[in-house]
């Protein structure tokens, strides 16, 4: 399975690689824009993002993420509790920060499930 993890914090994005890399294909970029022209070129299972991007927002990227014709897993990440609520509907799993780095791993196992389920 091919993560895309979106994360503007190089520190954050390079110990979540080093943590997925055992588990997944990882590609990663620090920005929506970044994301978006990876979503639009490369196969992606599940997109792993922050929502509290400088610039063009996580949130916005996950909009766009749905609107794509072929479905994907997201998970939503953000130390900000109103922001994770509010996306949590459109979100496959939302994971608050800071989180234990075992949580990431069994979202976007538990996201891919939701997606492989449902058949989309």
């Amino acid at each position: 399975m091919i993560v895309l993890l979106v994360e503007d914090d190089p520190d954050l994005r390079r110990v979540l690689e080093i943590v997925l890399e055992n588990h997944f294909e990882v590609r990663s970029c620090a920005t929506s824009g970044d994301a978006l022209r990876k979503l639009r070129t490369e196969r992606v299972d599940v997109l792993l993002i922050d929502l509290d991007l400088p610039g063009a927002s996580g949130e916005a990227l996950l909009h766009t993420a749905r609107a794509l014709p072929h479905r994907l897993a997201v998970v939503g990440i953000s130390g900000n509790p109103a922001r994770l609520e509010a996306n949590r509907t459109l979100a496959d799993a939302v994971i608050a920060k800071p989180f234990p780095l075992a949580a990431v791993t069994a979202a976007l196992r538990r996201a891919l499930g939701c997606t492989e389920a449902s058949g989309k």
